[in-house]
């Protein structure tokens, strides 16, 4: 795989899995049990035991939320995946000034939230 690029373009999937924040949970100490659900986020977000994938369109990013959806039913912490248009740009700071020696960042520039039944939204970025 070639070294990305300013101004290369990917689709971002990111899949928040219930069982894997569960399971990460778990493995830093949750006790589990029917009465704990709400103290999870004490142990670690749902973030960070997503799913992410990288795909080159968004055609095949959404087919792959759309199979995870079919194949995992109810296992989704919100009940949707995340899809960004993200292009690779110059390292900058909020007002747009780029910032000398710091690498390249991809910034997402659509964002589409794909629901459980498959329907599609783009939201705000």
């Amino acid at each position: 795989m070639a070294k990305p690029s300013i101004g290369d373009e990917r689709y971002k999937l990111e899949h928040l899995s219930y069982q894997a924040w569960i399971d990460l949970a778990k493995s830093k100490g949750w006790p589990g049990g029917e009465d704990s659900f709400d103290t999870l986020r004490e142990y670690c977000d749902p973030e960070d035991a997503a799913l992410v994938l990288i795909f080159p369109t968004y055609a095949k990013a959404l087919s792959k939320a759309r199979e995870l959806f079919k194949s995992k039913v109810n296992d989704s912490v919100f009940g949707a995946d995340i899809i960004s248009y993200q292009v690779l740009t110059e390292a900058h700071d909020d007002s747009g000034n780029l910032v000398r020696g710091c690498p390249p960042e991809w910034e997402d520039q659509k964002i589409w939230e794909v629901a459980s039944d498959g329907s599609v939204m783009e939201v705000a970025v």
